[in-house]
């Protein structure tokens, strides 16, 4: 299953082990009696990027809809024990070492098993990377901020409330961290527990055109508005790199995937993630 424009799960990570897009999908197989996987190359800019959709079979249904007949096939086939199969997208980029991999997947109900699949099968070497959100927000919203292209157009906060319960404010806009509202909102929030909870940005080019719109949580988990069947998804290895030169990327090897109950959570005892 495959939609032209929609929003895919993402994490991205490395591993002495992964150089090639062949060692990825050796992470993700599971049975083969499920299905043999079909693979199609992504066209990418960068002869050192590779990149492929690659069937990923699941005995779990992961498609939501409202229709009972839709319903009820997909209830009847996971009773039968007949596979769901779902597209999936592998990246590996080579200009660093070891290379970096992007994985996206289409549901995020799908995290948990998908993402989980691959933590489960990982060697020493493998770390998960993240933007570091707190320091990434105090670069961009300086006056003279040097990570030219990126702009962040929604920011959303985790702010602690009474009996362990949070409340949250979110700003959206062209480029809220150059904006008088964040500057407000934060001067109103001085004085209060909070962190913050997720960013998305435009990746913009050259002339000023959107090259890549996405999100990012505080974990290191990717929401990114695919386009042109996947072939946008490597400039975010270009985001990445610009962060890394610029010592804002978090390199580890916890499991970034959180429950809704998790992600909402308020984490006082994460003091890089935190502002007092």
């Amino acid at each position: 299953m495959f939609h032209q424009e929609r929003d895919f799960r993402a994490l991205i990570f490395s591993s002495k082990k992964l150089t090639s897009i062949e060692a990825v999908i050796l992470l993700l197989e599971d049975q083969p009696s499920l299905g043999k996987s079909k693979r199609i190359t992504v066209p990418t800019e960068n002869e050192s990027v590779e990149g492929c959709r690659v069937t990923y079979f699941s005995r779990n249904c992961f498609i939501r809809t409202f229709d009972p007949a839709k319903k009820k096939e997909f209830e009847d086939r996971k009773k039968r024990g007949i596979p769901f199969e779902y597209e999936v997208y592998v990246f590996v980029d080579r200009r660093s070492s070891p290379p970096l991999v992007l994985v996206g997947i289409p549901f995020a109900d799908m995290a948990r098993e998908f993402f989980g699949r691959i933590h489960d099968r990982r060697d020493d070497s493998f770390e998960y990377h993240r933007p570091r959100i707190q320091e990434l927000v105090a670069s961009l919203s300086a006056p003279a901020s040097t990570l030219i292209k990126l702009r962040t157009v929604g920011l959303n906060w985790l702010i602690a409330g009474d009996a362990g319960r949070s409340d949250q404010i979110t700003l959206r806009g062209s480029n809220v961290l150059q904006s008088d509202a964040f500057t407000r909102v934060t001067h109103a929030m001085e004085g209060l527990n909070f962190v913050i909870r997720k960013m998305q940005v435009r990746y913009d080019d050259k002339a000023g055109h959107e090259r890549l719109k996405f999100a990012f949580d505080r974990f290191g988990n990717f929401s990114i508005w695919v386009t042109d069947e996947g072939a946008n998804l490597p400039a975010l290895f270009d985001v990445m790199d610009r962060l890394k030169k610029k010592k804002l990327v978090a390199r580890e090897s916890k499991f970034p995937v959180k429950n809704r109950t998790e992600d909402v959570s308020f984490p006082s005892e994460n003091k890089e993630d935190t502002l007092q």
